[in-house]
């Protein structure tokens, strides 16, 4: 059978599956995922199947091809998790960590906080901090949110290409260091020699 039958399938085997070849992580734009990582790809459908969550992805290396089931959705997670929780093992530690990491997020509200900032100031944020975590954290919002509202406006390029123009004009303000430097040594030294109100 290419499929396995769904009688057989439950949470105890989801769960089971979970600690011998899935993981819990919290992903560099602050998303949180789960995921199910296995060769046979079937097994992972019916999971999905069952589970009514995620995408199956089938990735390659070299001579090696295995699929991955994934489920970041925010309402999936807090349904799954506590699931997986109450019946997993080795997993426990990891899936605690995402589960306090989701709740912590909630609640915030990021999209107001960022429509009254601005595109350009968040731009500027994400400039100066470096990374999108960063700027939530700053903020107290969710990462998610960030990098949606970063992507919606375009953010990153934007970023990318000022980074790309300083990197060009950088050398030729480097050049006009010793000239400003110059500059106010001379009004330093004219300050000395005609202080002000003297003629």
């Amino acid at each position: 059978m290419t499929m396995m039958n769904n009688m057989l399938m439950n949470w105890d085997y989801v769960a089971g599956y979970f600690d011998g070849e899935g993981s819990a992580y919290v992903l560099t734009q602050g998303r949180g995922e789960l995921s199910w990582t296995n060769t046979h790809r079937a097994s992972l459908e019916a999971m999905q199947q069952f589970i009514q969550a995620g995408d199956i992805r089938d990735m390659e290396r070299d001579t090696s091809s295995w699929s991955v089931l994934k489920v970041h959705r925010i309402d999936d997670l807090k349904r799954i998790i506590p699931e997986l929780q109450a019946r997993c093992i080795v997993k426990q530690d990891a899936l605690g960590r995402l589960s306090q990491h989701i709740e912590s997020k909630q609640g915030r509200p990021a999209h107001g906080i960022l429509s009254r900032l601005g595109s350009d100031n968040v731009a500027s944020l994400y400039y100066e901090l470096g990374t999108g975590t960063k700027v939530a954290d700053l903020l107290g919002c969710d990462p998610s949110s960030v990098y949606h509202f970063m992507k919606k406006h375009d953010i990153p390029k934007l970023v990318r290409e000022q980074q790309q123009l300083m990197a060009q004009i950088r050398p030729v303000l480097d050049s006009l260091q010793p000239t400003t430097a110059l500059a106010v040594q001379v009004a330093k030294v004219a300050r000395e020699l005609w202080p002000e109100g003297e003629e």
